[in-house]
């Protein structure tokens, strides 16, 4: 049987807790599923000092076809989509989301994302 010193298992305690926060960090970021619906804004002008636009982009960000996809923009109106194919993107594009403090999408597959604008 061999006595281990001091230094050595201070080094082999050290390598142990590197290999054991790399593994946690791991797991806790790529293993997490990702949303399977996106919601993105975007605004701006078509050119300097032309017409303003407000966009609301929908991706589906899954690998499944999702239908009866419904765009919920508070009192800006509403959108339905009968059926958002995977790695599609629907753009909805509401007059303006100014008082809007939410965006949600909901479909028949029983996905719900919620967007806070504030």
């Amino acid at each position: 049987m061999t006595k281990l010193s001091i230094k050595q298992g201070v080094l082999i305690a050290a390598i142990l807790f590197v290999v054991i926060a790399t593994l946690v960090f791991f797991m806790a970021t790529e293993l997490q599923p990702s949303s399977p619906i996106i919601i993105k804004i975007s605004t701006g002008e078509t050119g300097p000092g032309e017409i303003q636009y407000t966009r609301v982009s929908v991706i589906n960000n899954s690998d499944r076809t999702f239908t009866n996809v419904v765009v919920d923009m508070g009192h800006a109106g509403s959108e339905m989509i009968e059926t958002l194919a995977p790695r599609q993107t629907y753009i909805a594009s509401p007059n303006s989301l100014e008082g809007v403090s939410e965006i949600k999408v909901s479909t028949d597959q029983g996905v719900v994302i919620t967007k806070n604008l504030k």
